[in-house]
């Protein structure tokens, strides 16, 4: 990788015009000893500095020069896949900023952090300016670390107003969630108050893939406009009362759910909580999580437009799912 990089660094290559995507994978298993052995952080200019009609771009523990202006002018990009970068190397906010069109953005254990002027005691970085482009319309978390509430400034990051890069609907500033159709959560390690604060903001969302494995109980609690009634006893539901009076229905648009971590047997009050609120699911896809029953996948199949169960439950062929042979996808 390092050879490719040099390679097409040098003084005489021209601008690559005519290129679109530009995949750079690195399966090593000494990812981060590489990027220091190999030299990655040199101050090398790709293409010329120059690759006006990319369309995709995934770097896969790959380091470049993030400031070179191919990488931050990239006005025709529309899938951004950022995946294993060490967190004090990892891009910042300024490879958004020529990327007017984006459409599809994946983080997965990478950034896009910029660094605060004063240390704090949040192993976050600080990203002052998150965008908001009306065109963004999927985006992938994919995190996983030992500490649980980790990433709980991310998410405050995420919902709050961010700049707009083209001009939106919305007369006022959006969050990057506002617009979105599509969620994929693989791993999210943060505090259980961030499901609600995500949610409020994904009035748009029509998509949702959750791993229940990796991300707080809450992001599935709350997918249910009913919750369990500790005075009658766990097995009686009531609905979540808001302040006005009004049940509390979360990702009010939402049709097609893509589960992992979730028994068979959980999801018929889920769909019929969200049917009964006037907010019905279509298709339900699931890995199977521990043993099913028989009348959980009829009953399922009957009041859905399509059920799937697919084998394979652990979770970590759910994780790595993207992470090496389903990139063709990205």
């Amino acid at each position: 990788m390092h050879a490719f990089i040099k390679v097409v660094s040098g003084p005489s290559v021209p601008p690559a015009t005519r290129l679109e995507d530009l995949r750079l994978i690195c399966n090593s298993t000494f990812r981060s000893s590489a990027i220091y052995k190999g030299d990655f952080l040199v101050d090398l200019i790709l293409f010329g500095g120059s690759a006006p009609l990319l369309r995709t771009l995934v770097l896969y523990a790959v380091y470049v020069n993030w400031s070179q202006a191919w990488a931050q002018s990239t006005p025709n990009l529309q899938t951004l896949h950022l995946a294993h970068h060490e967190r004090e190397l990892r891009p910042t906010s300024a490879i958004l900023l020529g990327a007017p069109n984006l459409r599809t953005l994946k983080l997965e254990e990478s950034g896009l952090w910029d660094e605060t002027e004063e240390p704090t005691e949040e192993p976050l970085l600080h990203l002052p300016n998150l965008l908001c482009s009306p065109v963004l319309k999927t985006l992938t978390l994919h995190f996983r670390v030992e500490i649980p509430n980790m990433y709980s400034d991310l998410v405050t990051l995420l919902v709050g107003p961010a700049i707009q890069v083209t001009p939106s609907s919305i007369g006022q500033p959006c969050s990057l969630l506002r617009l979105l159709e599509t969620l994929n959560i693989e791993g999210l390690p943060c505090s259980p108050d961030c499901a609600k604060v995500i949610y409020r903001e994904l009035v748009n969302l029509k998509v949702l893939k959750l791993s229940r494995l990796h991300t707080p109980q809450s992001f599935w609690d709350l997918l249910s406009p009913w919750q369990p009634d500790i005075s009658r006893g766990m097995d009686f539901l009531a609905p979540k009362w808001a302040q006005a009076g009004s049940i509390v229905i979360y990702l009010p648009s939402l049709k097609d759910l893509f589960l992992t971590g979730v028994t068979i047997f959980e999801l018929p009050k889920l769909v019929m909580g969200r049917r009964d609120a006037g907010v019905p699911l279509r298709p339900i896809s699931t890995k199977r999580y521990y043993v099913t029953r028989l009348s959980d996948e009829v009953w399922l199949r009957d009041n859905l437009e399509k059920f799937e169960i697919t084998e394979g439950g652990d979770d970590e062929e759910f994780m790595d799912s993207d992470s090496e042979s389903g990139l063709e996808d990205w």
